[in-house]
């Protein structure tokens, strides 16, 4: 039916705010009848809200209705209100056009459904019609004319300081109630608060601790790949006696050939110099130049080839270990002329 809502038996214990947002705007009516209903305050958003239904909840003397002006129909059969004067000056505030009210079975309504006595129920009755003046019907009877007026008659002229002395105790024993459990809400949620501060500080910690690790990884892996790096050709090439000479190999030894020299023995120095421009170093054809030959004694000395005496013959020691070959010598000497220095031939007396 258009505008009518039934939440019956949803065992709700409140109303949640996706039912509010859908359907406040559109119900007239609503039914929240056998749930556990005990805070109602969502139905402030039920502007339009005409016919409530609470029966079978967990409605109180203590729970708060909501402002609804349009409200002219309420049943709370069977819930948990026991001070009729607290719950009435609440209606009177929240629902100042109400005509039908149900309270049946509830400790305040004092009839045969808990014990109460006919004349108890009848002044239940008086009192209510007193303090809400629109009513039209109560319970399961409607309100007459002579009720009305007796009602008036007997509870008009009273005055109710005492319960409104009553209902302002409980609303400030439940103001209290409310604002520690505010407090408490709000140490829980400053508790919430500090623990995801640990936590945000823990997993920072840990994250420098895992960018130091990957850091140090990242050494040892740099370290180890430096260590297993192939050797350079400066380091794979043998160390080299600096007072050994390097000579080409198939090349003429010359003078430029030789890198360094080892110092040549004090004899060998001597030999050398005795060697003078008197002397016959000529074939007849060309002049020899004694400082050329002299520095080719030398290199073919430091090269292991012969040594020279004074006597200039076969029988001197022409070489560190072997026999030396006077062909060859002259072949190197040959040579040695042809790069403007001297040659020897037969007559010269070598054989």
């Amino acid at each position: 039916e258009k505008g009518r809502l039934s939440l019956a038996f949803r065992d709700l214990k409140e109303l949640h705010p996706r039912i509010v947002d859908k359907f406040a705007q559109r119900v007239i009516d609503l039914d929240l009848s056998n749930n556990q209903l005990s805070n109602i305050d969502a139905l402030k958003s039920f502007a339009r809200l005409e016919t409530l239904v609470l029966d079978k909840n967990l409605i109180s003397s203590h729970t708060k209705f909501p402002s609804l002006p349009r409200l002219t129909t309420l049943w709370v059969n069977h819930n948990e209100i026991s001070n009729l004067s607290v719950f009435i000056d609440k209606l009177v505030d929240s629902t100042p056009n109400l005509r039908y009210l149900s309270m049946l079975g509830n400790e305040a309504c004092p009839n045969f459904l808990n014990s109460g006595t006919l004349a108890q129920y009848n002044d239940y009755r008086k009192y209510i019609i007193n303090r809400l003046r629109n009513l039209t019907q109560l319970d399961a009877d409607p309100v007459t004319e002579s009720e009305r007026i007796e009602a008036i008659k007997i509870y008009g002229s009273l005055q109710t300081s005492v319960a409104k002395e009553v209902h302002d105790k409980e609303e400030e024993e439940q103001e209290k109630e409310e604002k520690e459990q505010e407090r408490m809400q709000q140490e829980l949620e400053a508790a919430k608060k500090r623990k995801e501060e640990i936590k945000k500080r823990r997993l920072k910690k840990l994250e420098l601790q895992r960018k130091k690790r990957e850091a140090a990884d990242a050494k040892t892996k740099a370290e180890e790949a430096e260590t297993k790096k192939p050797a350079s050709i400066e380091e794979l090439l043998p160390e080299v006696d600096e007072n050994v000479s390097v000579v080409k190999p198939d090349v003429p030894l010359l003078v430029a050939d030789v890198l360094e020299e080892p110092p040549l023995p004090p004899e060998m120095l001597k030999e050398v110099e005795e060697l003078t421009d008197d002397d016959d170093w000529s074939d007849g054809d060309e002049e020899i130049d004694v400082e050329s030959f002299k520095n080719s004694l030398v290199v073919t000395k430091s090269a292991g080839s012969f040594n020279v005496d004074s006597d200039n013959d076969d029988d001197d020691d022409w070489s560190d270990d072997e026999e030396v070959d006077v062909n060859a010598f002259k072949q190197s000497a040959a040579a040695t002329k042809s790069g403007g220095s001297f040659s020897l031939d037969d007559d010269d007396g070598w054989e």
